[in-house]
């Protein structure tokens, strides 16, 4: 920001959102539906974050999905595994919290939104030797979804990164990328990886990217559907640069964007910016060993949400962000895992 921009404008809104990844989307979508007005900015000319990039898996005890399969289980077993998973750093109040939340935003979502999910009821959890793990029922991933459906949104959607693609063509995990790995051995797995490739090749030709979604750009793109559907405002290229404080509140915050600087006054700000992979200075800080690493999420996780948040009134409690002598890991200011990223043991944490 400098003293030459020009100030738009303002806009007024009940919920400002601040990141376009999973958690932003949701939270946007969420209070859409509730009957608030929302803007959403992000700063990237794309939507979709790190999330867009992700496998996009959740771990969610107890929801429909894994019900309706005939998985039950009580809530006490989760309970355990998270209580021993976390160790010194359990919080009852909060893991009860999340626990009984989870069926009923899985259910909220199926019956309110554009969001569809595939169960993964098949996949154990992490570390199956410890108590309360189960062999399955806890996970799940956004449906496959028709980009065609997105009609304008579609370019503003971060594309799969190539990397984690077969020539832009994404594949999903389970049935899906059995069949590629079972091409050469068999005629249905060869039949399916035909039909997926030749649709994908007629897709690049006709729209210039892949149009059968998977996994974390599912996940986004379904959200991105459901925020417009609700009437979000979606701004892209559009970075927060400042809060805005009124009696030590946060009310708002500047945004640039490409009409000038602009000022959103909001009754919440919902901070959703992702990590800070992309910053040097406080990686070299908190994790030292791992500075050479190549980042894999998208350029724009820098750390920017983490700077707004140390504005007066706009923390979070430094409780959640102590470091345990002996542990490896890394603690991070959100209620959930960053996307796509594995759970590991409390003692060490490895790369990605």
């Amino acid at each position: 920001m400098t003293s030459a921009a020009v100030e738009t404008t303002p806009l007024t809104c009940d919920v400002l959102v601040v990141g376009s990844g999973a958690a932003g989307l949701a939270a946007a979508v969420t209070a859409a539906w509730h009957g608030r007005r929302v803007v959403l900015v992000e700063k990237d000319p794309v939507f979709g974050g790190a999330s867009a990039w992700s496998g996009g898996w959740a771990w969610l005890p107890r929801n429909p999905l894994a019900r309706r399969a005939g998985i039950e289980e009580d809530i006490e077993q989760p309970r355990t595994y998270l209580r021993h998973e976390l160790g010194e750093r359990y919080d009852a109040a909060r893991i009860d919290a999340f626990l009984e939340a989870c069926p009923h935003m899985v259910a909220f979502f199926e019956r309110h939104t554009h969001l569809r999910f595939v169960d993964g009821n098949g996949i154990p959890d992490m570390h199956g030797d410890t108590p309360g793990a189960a062999e399955g029922g806890h996970q799940l991933v956004a449906a496959p979804y028709d980009a065609r459906q997105l009609g304008p949104l579609l370019p503003r959607l971060r594309k799969t990164l190539r990397e984690t693609s077969f020539m832009g063509m994404p594949i999903m995990a389970g049935a899906d990328l059995a069949a590629f790995l079972d091409l050469t051995r068999s005629l249905p797995a060869f039949l399916h990886v035909a039909r997926r490739f030749s649709s994908h090749l007629w897709h690049l030709l006709r729209y210039g990217r892949a149009m059968h979604l998977v996994n974390g750009v599912a996940l986004v793109a379904r959200l991105a559907k459901s925020a417009e559907a609700l009437g979000v405002r979606l701004i892209e290229s559009a970075p927060a640069r400042e809060l805005l404080l009124r009696d030590g509140k946060v009310v708002g915050a500047l945004v640039e964007s490409a009409e000038g600087l602009l000022r959103i006054e909001a009754g919440a700000v919902v901070l959703a910016c992702g990590g800070f992979p992309h910053d040097p200075q406080r990686r070299a800080e908190l994790a030292p060993t791992l500075d050479t690493l190549l980042p894999l999420p998208p350029p724009g996780c820098n750390g920017d949400g983490l700077r707004l948040g140390k504005a007066p009134a706009a923390g979070w409690p430094t409780t959640c962000a102590r470091r345990s002598p002996g542990r490896r890991s890394r603690e991070f200011p959100t209620a959930m895992a960053r996307p796509g990223t594995s759970r590991t043991s409390s003692s060490a944490a490895s790369p990605g």
